[in-house]
């Protein structure tokens, strides 16, 4: 956690990633932590999005948005492409 904490950077948020977005997932030994702008469909849909990860037999994964300037601590660069195969692959593995 002290590298994510240290890396952080603070990010601008493109069109249509109106939210600020953390993710985290955790299987076994292996916990990641994301965050990240993301649209608010995204949000509003999480279940749906994690439904893959979720299905996995001992996964955690959770996904908090929150609207505002650096509302989830600051954010560093993620793409949400990395979460979907983060899921993916815990998946294919279980």
């Amino acid at each position: 956690m002290d590298d994510c904490n240290k890396n952080k950077e603070e990010e601008t948020c493109t069109t249509g990633l109106d939210r600020c977005a953390t993710v985290t997932l955790s299987y076994g030994e292996t916990k990641s932590y994301s965050k990240m702008c993301q649209a608010n469909a995204i949000c509003e849909n999480s279940d749906q999005i994690l439904s893959a990860c979720k299905a996995v037999d001992g996964a955690t994964c959770k996904l908090e948005c929150c609207e505002g300037d650096n509302c989830n601590g600051g954010a560093a660069a993620a793409i949400s492409i990395i979460l979907m195969t983060a899921c993916a692959l815990m998946a294919f593995f279980h």
